[in-house]
């Protein structure tokens, strides 16, 4: 099982990102493998939104084509944030007082992986180390 965070689908969608090929070939044997991947809903928020300020309506537009395309078939499960994550994510972001450049979504993000008993996690955010030892940044 395997988690995509913002930064994976950013350089999986944006070819000047510099780790481009890394994710797409990454994803593409993962894929092939049927790994099971994981993202949530407020990844998939930050990601588009993200998107809209950095590329043209076309490639965003690609990007939601063939996220929902990846979703229907199976290829990427969303997990909800529902509100004990959400309350969990909250407890957790009054724990890192010191920690305040870790993004809210990337604190839900460690909720649900903890909750889903997921380990990997596409990103070069190394925080998620931080956040649970057992958390394995794959592109760091």
């Amino acid at each position: 099982m395997i988690f995509i965070d913002t930064w994976g689908f950013i350089a999986l969608t944006n070819k000047k990102e510099p780790k481009h090929n890394q994710v797409m070939q990454f994803l593409t044997k993962t894929w092939e493998s049927k790994a099971v991947i994981y993202t949530s809903d407020y990844v998939l928020d930050e990601t588009i939104t993200l998107l809209s300020r950095k590329l043209d309506f076309n490639k965003v537009n690609q990007f939601i084509n063939s996220l929902n395309q990846a979703i229907n078939n199976g290829f990427i499960n969303v997990l909800w944030i529902l509100k004990q994550d959400f309350n969990l994510a909250i407890k957790k972001r009054l724990h890192y007082e010191d920690k305040l450049d870790i993004s809210f979504t990337d604190l839900t993000t460690a909720v649900l992986m903890e909750k889903q008993n997921i380990t990997k996690i596409a990103t070069e955010d190394k925080h998620f180390t931080f956040l649970n030892k057992n958390f394995e940044v794959l592109f760091l």
